[in-house]
């Protein structure tokens, strides 16, 4: 009845398009430190036959929910907020749960539990990390504009005679002055010539002798400026999160032992959320247990598999050979070599074994008989 539940949940979502809801909580959580998944029976699924097909899980938005926590750090209180609407959940003395909704007041038997489920944890959107974000946008930015400067590159015209005209102006020495014409302009590309004059030395009716003009083409700095300081931001950030053995893969500037004690941090922090995470999800299954097996007495055991990404050639040795040397279980092995489903995988290999029994089974069978026809 669970699992049928926990496959309901996924059908539905993909169906609707409502997302994870598993996925999305604890998102929420690593961003804003907390993130929510709330138990509830949408209208159209409350007369299905099927028990399990009533209960859906959702993550309400962000500002949705509102909690209460007693002295002890507790919850006992929690309001969703919705379109049109606001529940109120509260845990009562006698251990039962009352819902509050426009105005009504019931009381059900939830075992204890809520049905608005806490996700907690240390954020990951630290000032460290929008600072290496901004590092990064900003050496993108000027890279842009490096680019842009390699296509219109700065021209300086030395010695030369800008484009214009002498005028008369009896206020200064000479009687003339020079007034560069704002509208014309060098043009320069294919196809183009550029006639440069020095600029006229002593009367400018008839000047003793003329500068020499130069021209210079300023071109914009060497790209691998930017590609260096991106890998900074880059290194700088992974670190941060706990993801720098993901830089480091196959590019040999980490030894392994090196690699491997960076992942074994990031391991950790991840064994710090998986805690917290089964015990919500424990949470939420012994209430869809209660509510659909009322007189069951099974208790639900719920176990992270962590993925850490792609394992290197050498990490999936080293895993099956821990595994065959019995150190390792075959679940914990699975994981170790990518295997994203280990109990998905595990009933596949369990399937085929009981093929391959049929099969030797039914060759033993025709072998039987073929000796028995010829005795």
């Amino acid at each position: 009845m669970i699992q049928q539940w926990w496959d309901w949940q996924k059908q539905v979502a993909v169906a609707n398009y409502l997302g994870k809801p598993l996925m999305e909580a604890i998102a929420m959580m690593l961003i804003t430190d907390y993130g929510y998944l709330r138990l509830y029976t949408p209208k159209r699924f409350a007369s299905r036959p099927e028990l399990y097909k009533r209960l859906l899980i959702h993550a309400p938005c962000y500002g949705s929910v509102s909690v209460a926590k007693d002295d002890d750090g507790f919850l006992y209180e929690a309001s969703y907020r919705y379109e049109g609407g606001k529940e109120i959940y509260r845990l009562l003395d006698n251990g039962r749960t009352e819902i509050e909704r426009e105005g009504e007041k019931v009381e059900v038997d939830y075992g204890g539990y809520l049905p608005i489920f806490e996700f907690s944890g240390q954020c990951l959107i630290t000032d460290s990390m929008k600072r290496s974000q901004n590092a990064i946008n900003r050496a993108l930015t000027f890279k842009d504009n490096n680019v842009d400067c390699g296509g219109f590159r700065e021209r300086i015209v030395t010695n030369g005679q800008p484009p214009g005209n002498w005028v008369s102006d009896p206020s200064i020495p000479g009687g003339q002055r020079f007034e560069k014409d704002s509208k014309a302009f060098l043009k320069f590309g294919p196809n183009k010539v550029g006639w440069i004059q020095g600029i006229n030395l002593g009367n400018p009716n008839n000047p003793t002798s003329y500068t020499n003009p130069n021209y210079q083409v300023i071109d914009p700095v060497d790209v691998g400026i930017f590609e260096r300081s991106l890998q900074i931001d880059y290194t700088t950030f992974y670190n941060s999160v706990g993801l720098g053995h993901l830089l480091a893969a196959g590019d040999g500037r980490l030894s392994g032992v090196s690699r491997e004690t960076i992942k074994g941090d990031f391991i950790t922090r991840l064994e710090g959320y998986a805690e917290m995470i089964e015990g919500q999800l424990k949470s939420i299954f012994s209430l869809v247990n209660k509510l659909l097996l009322p007189e069951s007495e099974y208790s639900s055991v719920i176990e992270l598999n962590l993925a850490v990404g792609k394992p290197l050639p050498e990490e999936r040795k080293q895993a099956v050979s821990e595994f065959q040397a019995g150190v390792k279980s075959r679940n914990s092995t699975m994981v170790a070599v990518g295997v994203s489903d280990p109990d998905a995988e595990a009933e596949k290999i369990a399937l085929e074994e009981d093929d391959q029994l049929e099969r030797i089974a039914k060759q033993q069978a025709i072998q039987e008989e073929v000796i028995q026809g010829m005795s």
